[in-house]
C-alpha cells in the first residue's frame, strides 16, 4: 500500500461532495492502513488530521454512503463499518460521473 498521509490521498481522489470525501476516508483505512473495519469517529479524525472540516451534518452524510451501498456495517464488529466492492470501483475509477449521478438525487437524505 502508498503511505500517501490522509490529506495527500484526498487531493490526489479528489472528492467534491462530503459523502465522496467520507468514503475516499474509508479507502485510506483500508488502501493505506490496510484494516478492512473502521468506524465512523475514525472518519471524523482522518476529516481533522487531513486539514478537513468534519462535515457540519456527519450522521446524515455517513448514512447516505451507507445507503448508496459505499460502506457496510460489519457483521461481526457492533458499530464498525467496511467498504463495499462498489465503494472500491467508486475510488479507483476516480469517483466516475455515472456512478455519481446515479447517487446525485439522494444526497439530502
Amino acid at each position: 500500500a502508498s503511505h500517501d498521509s490522509p490529506a495527500e490521498y484526498l487531493k490526489r481522489l479528489g472528492p467534491k461532495r462530503n459523502p465522496d470525501k467520507i468514503l475516499t476516508f474509508a479507502g485510506y483505512v483500508y488502501a493505506v492502513e490496510a484494516r478492512k473495519a473502521f468506524n465512523p469517529g475514525e472518519i471524523k479524525r482522518l476529516f481533522r488530521e487531513a486539514g478537513e472540516m468534519p462535515p457540519g451534518n456527519f450522521g446524515r452524510d455517513f448514512r447516505w454512503v451507507l445507503k448508496n451501498a459505499w460502506i457496510a456495517r460489519d457483521p461481526d464488529k457492533k458499530g464498525s463499518f467496511y467498504i463495499t466492492n462498489t465503494g472500491l470501483k467508486v475510488l479507483e475509477g476516480g469517483f466516475p460521473e455515472e456512478l455519481v449521478k446515479e447517487t446525485k438525487g439522494k444526497a439530502n437524505l
